[in-house]
């Protein structure tokens, strides 16, 4: 009898531990993001969009270094290298206007502009790609 007793046990704890687990109506099934609302997923490393939305009034972020930058860049891009760019969000700020203004961002090969998007969408920017690298701008 006292088998079947921890077996019963057992069951309503484990039973309670599942039940504990499922998933709620009205909660959300992805984390929290800061800001007002979740970002809106742009693909990555497609030129052609990146082009049209920058026409449109996208930011265009450099994030390589001051060498580069002066060496070859795209036509009105912001230059905040990388590794400068948490302290000068407020500079996105003011070109943005918005939080939710779409975000072009691309350093050489887009390892960087890959971790600047990261620090942008935690930073409560809702639109941001990684175009890659400056050579995969259409016509470059």
């Amino acid at each position: 009898m006292k088998s079947s007793r921890a077996a019963s046990v057992v069951l309503i704890a484990t039973t309670t531990l599942v039940a504990g687990c499922e998933e709620r109506p009205g909660e959300p099934d992805k984390p929290t993001v800061t800001g007002s609302a979740a970002p809106e997923a742009l693909p990555d490393r497609d030129g052609q969009l990146a082009k049209k939305l920058v026409a449109d009034g996208a930011v265009l972020l450099d994030v390589r270094t001051r060498a580069e930058f002066d060496s070859k860049h795209l036509p009105g891009a912001l230059h905040i290298p990388v590794g400068s760019l948490g302290s000068r969000l407020s500079e996105v700020e003011r070109a943005a206007g918005d939080k939710s203004k779409p975000i072009i961002v691309y350093c050489a090969s887009g390892a960087r502009s890959a971790r600047a998007k990261q620090m942008l969408l935690k930073a409560g920017y809702r639109r941001v790609m990684n175009l890659g690298g400056i050579d995969d701008w259409p016509g470059s």
